[in-house]
């Protein structure tokens, strides 16, 4: 719609009021006859500033109580040609529903008139300024300044003209879905503990909200049974569903996870992070004690086991693999031996908690082995740890000697019996025997190995190894030469001897 609109001439003279010519006769007769029914209306026109004159248009009726848009111009009734002056146009919807929209002023000037600026700001086609006003509200109006000058004296000469387009419109509701996230977490637990997460979803809105999904944004490090998307499908208005998420981490440490509720026609609702903290259990263990000891002695060991983390650690077990060469004893703190094992039931171990375990071994043989003690708890790592165990035994060669025959008389033979008997724990090694005699001869040496004789002297080969409690004998056979006190004197060493033994046999020797 395009009209032509207020001439304003002589701006110290009276204003003259145009209105163009409108071609829907049967819509200006109907107008008018409503008119002239009497119908209250208000005025929507404004006050003339002091010291001005306007002029106005009713568009499209010329009618303001039965038009769409008045149109307001004021401008000074007398101004001084090169002296800056301002004048107003002012655009009013004088409707209660209808939105005109892409409302535009144009405005023309008079040759001797020089435009400096406005507000709004326009544009210049020629002579005219145009203004965009854009969209007018019902009931809104919308004001333009115009600053110039002009350069000479006599009529001055303003016409506007304004275009705009009716719009009719009307507000109604339409279904909408709104949805609300309440979520929590587990904020405190162990490695092996599963995080829960839970979501409840409600729809607050009016309408249907459609293939509702929740997710767990998970940090690396964490892993959701079944995935961390869960979908709840559409959701009646006022309707609630909830979602659980089971997630287990990789390790210790602190994570943070966010959740996030879409919909496809909702907007999307995200909850506050939730910061989950995961202990790792861990047990420290030292293990020392008697590394070597000889058979029929004993040896103890102290375990220290420790809780080195920050919270506490479950069904902690300490276990102890003997080494064969010894056999179970005793033990403290509950510790109980069977066979080749001892075990320890601790149970639950605070942070930081320390228990000290003793462990009583008997010696069972000579020999070297290892003991080995192991702890385990609850999602915490196994340790170990290890003492070598020696058991060492210690020979004891008892040396005996007799004579068979006692007196003898002179010319007579008599057999000296010496007899090497290992009553210790270990083997004796390289044992070996010497005799001397004094008025006698030696007629022959023989035992356990091999004799030599050397005028009184006797030297036997030396025996190699004696076990515990096992003997060896050997014979020497010799003639009296002469009668008195006779003594055979026996000498033995061996490799764990620091000094020779020896031992005297006195035999009576008569004529």
């Amino acid at each position: 719609m395009s009209v032509a609109g207020i001439a304003v001439s002589g701006m110290t003279g009276c204003a003259k009021k145009t209105y163009n010519s409108y071609d829907d006769s049967d819509l200006v007769a109907r107008i008018s006859r409503l008119e002239g029914r009497g119908s209250s209306y208000t005025s929507r026109m404004h006050a003339v500033p002091a010291g001005m004159k306007g002029a106005h248009m009713a568009l499209p009726t010329g009618s303001e109580a039965s038009s769409a848009i008045l149109v307001e111009k004021f401008v000074p009734e007398l101004v001084a040609p090169g002296e800056a002056y301002e004048y107003m146009i002012m655009v009013t919807n004088l409707t209660d529903t209808l939105y005109l929209e892409g409302v535009e002023v144009r405005d023309r000037f008079a040759g001797e008139y020089a435009l400096a600026s406005s507000s709004p700001s326009g544009t210049m086609e020629g002579n005219t300024g145009v203004w965009g006003l854009g969209t007018l509200a019902p009931g809104e109006t919308k004001t333009i300044t115009i600053s110039g000058a002009v350069s000479g004296s006599g009529e001055v000469s303003s016409c506007t003209t304004i275009d705009y387009t009716p719009v009719l419109c009307l507000d109604y509701d339409a279904e909408k879905a709104a949805l609300e996230a309440n979520c929590g977490g587990d904020t405190d637990v162990t490695a092996c503990d599963t995080i829960n997460y839970t979501v409840a979803v409600r729809n607050t809105g009016s309408g249907t909200a459609r293939n509702v999904q929740v997710t767990n944004v998970l940090p690396e490090g964490l892993t959701a049974e079944g995935g961390a998307t869960q979908s709840l499908g559409d959701l009646e208005a006022g309707q609630s569903a909830n979602a659980t998420f089971r997630v287990s981490a990789a390790a210790g440490g602190s994570y943070t996870s966010s959740i996030r509720v879409t919909s496809d026609n909702a907007d999307t609702q995200e909850c506050a992070s939730i910061t989950t903290n995961v202990c790792q259990p861990s047990l420290g263990l030292d293990l020392s004690g008697t590394n070597t000891w000889y058979m029929s002695n004993s040896g103890e060991f102290q375990a220290v086991v420790k809780n080195t983390s920050n919270c506490e650690t479950e069904n902690v077990r300490v276990t102890a693999d003997l080494p064969s060469n010894t056999r179970f004893s005793s033990a403290t703190e509950g510790g109980s031996g069977s066979g080749s094992s001892a075990v320890w039931n601790l149970g639950k171990m605070a942070a930081g908690e320390e228990r000290t375990l003793s462990l009583r071994l008997d010696a069972a043989s000579i020999n070297e082995g290892t003991l080995t003690f192991t702890a385990t708890g609850d999602c915490a790592e196994t340790r170990t740890d290890s003492e070598p165990v020696t058991i060492k035994g210690i020979p004891a060669i008892l040396l005996e000697v007799v004579d068979i025959t006692d007196p003898v008389r002179v010319g007579d033979s008599t057999t000296y019996v010496i007899t090497a008997t290992n009553q210790g724990s270990a083997v004796g090694t390289n044992i070996a025997i010497q005799t001397m005699v004094e008025q006698m001869t030696v007629t022959s040496a023989t035992g356990a190995t091999t004799g030599s004789i050397s005028g009184k002297n006797v030297s036997f080969e030396a025996l190699p190894s004696l076990a515990p409690g096992a003997k060896a004998e050997w014979r020497v056979t010799v003639t009296v030469d002469a009668a008195g006190d006779q003594r055979f004197t026996t000498i033995m060493n061996s490799d764990q001897l620091t000094r020779p033994v020896q031992e005297t046999e006195a035999t009576n020797c008569y004529e």
